[in-house]
């Protein structure tokens, strides 16, 4: 399985996270999108079984209750999609 990678860049575009071409989440701080990314993409949690349990749960309960579906979502740096992942 190849682990994600972690996402971490400066930029002074806004970040969004969008889904169905729908912008889900937002910022132009540079930081606070990028850890959503990396929590939602796994690269946060541990390479263990506790690790990826902890990722099972974030995503149940987390991730899909503020507002993604299952499915793929796209990080943009303002209008370019740099990353894509798909929610299980």
């Amino acid at each position: 399985m190849n682990k994600p990678k972690r996402q971490c860049f400066e930029s002074t575009n806004e970040l969004s996270i969008r889904q169905n071409g729908k912008e889900v989440l937002q910022s132009d701080d540079s930081t606070s999108i990028l850890v959503i990314w990396n929590n939602i993409t796994g690269v946060n949690y541990q390479d263990n079984e506790q690790g990826r349990g902890n990722h099972e749960i974030y995503t149940e309960y987390v991730v899909l209750e503020i507002g993604f579906i299952k499915g793929e979502i796209t990080l943009y740096d303002g209008e370019k999609a740099v990353d894509t992942y798909t929610i299980k």
